[in-house]
């Protein structure tokens, strides 16, 4: 069955200094083109690994598919409830301490009442934070931040879930520690998809690839394939 899938999705960025951007009014000749017709499918029990140099769309694209964007035109249709984790503090209240953060989120998740105080304590432990529960969080790191991004999904068992580059933030412990809860995740979730610069993770972890070049498919297939074809364009450029 199919988790995930994109149809011929484009979107766009208004330019910097627009008129049309100052006034919020739709002008196709004052926007950049980002993504373009962009067609994906992800079938249950597949992760999908993405690849692609710096501004290339990676990120808008996991925006998108979580909703964060709306596409110019095209469809996504997910047939589950996608969690994500994307830059961070997204969705965090920085004044707010991680115990409140989690509380709330796991509010908006519509997580059973009863259910919060033993999700708050196990997100808590896993993301090392025990003696920083009760700091706002416009004092943490970003390692810090990103353990808890990272914890607060895992925990409440995602059907889709998203990660962008959140792996490459953090000590080498807690990033074993993540990459063996993804692994376990792996048997619960429906699919999961990861835009990341660490090839060697991606080529260990994902069971497809997608390489996004100037906005469009460069090319999908094996993990293996897709990642040497994008180290030989690397090297040559």
């Amino acid at each position: 069955m199919e988790c995930l899938t994109l149809k011929n999705v484009s979107f766009s960025y208004p330019k910097k200094d627009s008129i049309s951007a100052l006034f919020k009014v739709r002008n196709p000749t004052s926007e950049k083109l980002i993504l373009n017709n962009i067609s994906l499918s992800l079938k249950e029990g597949e992760i999908l690994g993405i690849v692609g140099n710096n501004g290339m769309g990676k990120s808008t694209l996991l925006r998108l598919i979580s909703g964060v964007y709306k596409p110019d035109s095209g469809e996504i249709k997910a047939n589950y409830t996608i969690s994500s984790i994307l830059a961070l503090g997204t969705g965090f209240n920085l004044d707010l301490t991680a115990e409140h953060n989690i509380r709330i989120n796991s509010l908006l998740t519509n997580i059973p009442y009863e259910m919060i105080h033993e999700i708050v304590e196990k997100v808590i432990e896993f993301a090392e934070l025990q003696d920083y529960r009760e700091m706002p969080m416009r004092h943490y790191s970003s390692g810090m931040q990103s353990r808890l991004s990272f914890s607060l999904v895992i925990l409440t068992n995602p059907q889709i879930l998203i990660i962008d580059e959140i792996l490459s933030v953090g000590d080498l412990k807690f990033a074993k520690k993540a990459t063996a809860a993804m692994m376990e995740l792996r048997k619960k979730a429906k699919c999961q998809l990861i835009v990341s610069h660490d090839l060697e993770f991606l080529a260990q972890n994902c069971t497809v690839c997608a390489w996004l070049n100037k906005g469009q498919i460069e090319m999908v297939g094996s993990t293996k394939e897709v990642i040497l074809e994008y180290k030989k364009t690397i090297l040559s450029n």
